[in-house]
This record gives structure tokens, sequence and C-alpha cells, in this order.
């Protein structure tokens, strides 16, 4: 699934097989088909319904006992947050992620999560000036 296409003609295979992997009470792989859809949407620069894939993945990795995968979204939510300008939730997004990947030992997420928390608080081409 690593070469996925995330774009305008992925959204409707991605809603299809989302609203069938609900009928089966998988939440895992509805968790994953949402935020599928929620990287094709946000890479149409469709933040609100990008936000709203994405919580739902979140919440159905939360039900299905998946911290790791809840990481992920979290991330995804602090970069589409910060994407639409909204720097505070997507700060709120990425310390959340980081609590996630602590709790289920995900290294390599972990820092990636602090480096683009670090780089949303302090961006390397703002002066003092700018902050």
């Amino acid at each position: 699934m690593s070469h996925l296409r995330y774009d305008a003609e992925a959204v409707p295979v991605f809603e299809h097989a989302r609203a069938l992997l609900r009928e089966t009470g998988d939440r895992d792989r509805e968790g994953r088909m949402n935020r599928n859809l929620g990287h094709s949407l946000r890479s149409l620069r469709k933040y609100p319904e990008a936000i709203s894939a994405y919580r739902l993945a979140r919440t159905l990795f939360r039900e299905a006992g998946l911290p790791a995968r809840e990481g992920n979204v979290c991330r995804d939510l602090g970069k589409v947050f910060r994407q639409s300008g909204r720097v505070a939730e997507a700060a709120a997004a990425y310390r959340e992620a980081i609590v996630l990947f602590t709790e289920s030992g995900r290294e390599r997420e972990l820092d990636e999560t602090k480096r683009l928390l670090h780089h949303l608080i302090e961006p390397t081409t703002s002066t003092p000036k700018d902050r």
C-alpha cells in the first residue's frame, strides 16, 4: 500500500472502501482507509474534509487500541492544521502524537514529530521580529 495515489481520483475509491469496511467492523482497516482519504483531501487542499477524515481515523484507532496508528493520525492532523494556518491546533496535535509515540516506543516517529513541533514553534526563516 505504500504506492497509493492521493489525488482527486482516489477520493471516491477511499470513500467506497471505508463504507465497505465500516460494515465489517474492522476498526483498524476502516481507520487506515479514513487516513488515506485524509491524505487525498489534504493534497487537494480540502482541509476541513481532511480534518474530519483524520479525526474519524483517530477515533477508530483509539477504539482498536492502536496508539502508534493514533499517533500517526495526530501527526497528520498537525500537518493539516499547520497548512491551514491553525498553528495552536497544530502544536496541540503534535504534542498528542509525541505522547502516543512515547507510550508505544516509536522512536523514529517520535523524533520526526518533535522536529515538526520545533519547526512550527521556532521557524528557521523567522526573525525575533516575526515571532
